[in-house]
């Protein structure tokens, strides 16, 4: 089915198990944006998409951030390249967390204050940072 549920539980197995999410937001929702991410051959070979945090992740990332983070390197399907140590920039509100995966060519962002986690991919090269304000 091509909703925004199949998209968000089939986009969710490039995230780390740690890292639960409770849903997608994007700003063009409709069925040619969805098949474009679900399908294949319509593939986008780069990109974002934010995800919504769930609670049980904000509450461990408020608690004890250090070892959610330490959790959060292997995503769900296991044939995807691991991320690398998360990296803290800013501070109070502004705080945000960044890992670059393995290969280079995707990166997790989490904003807790927004209750955000951003995946950015590029198939055609490797991202080189998402700490840039």
């Amino acid at each position: 089915m091509l909703d925004l549920a199949s998209l968000h539980r089939r986009a969710s197995r490039v995230l780390p198990a740690a890292l639960q999410t409770s849903g997608l937001l994007l700003r063009e929702a409709t069925p040619a944006r969805i098949a474009r991410l679900l399908l294949p051959l319509g593939h986008d070979r780069r990109g974002s998409l934010r995800f919504v945090l769930a609670a049980a992740t904000l509450e461990r990332l408020a608690h004890s951030p250090g070892a959610c983070l330490q959790q959060a390197r292997q995503p769900r399907d296991r044939a995807c390249p691991g991320y690398g140590p998360w990296q803290a920039y800013g501070q109070g509100r502004g705080l945000r967390y960044v890992s670059q995966r393995g290969d280079g060519h995707a990166a997790l962002c989490l904003l807790p204050a927004r209750r955000l986690l951003v995946y950015a991919w590029d198939d055609r090269r490797a991202i080189r940072q998402l700490d840039r304000d």
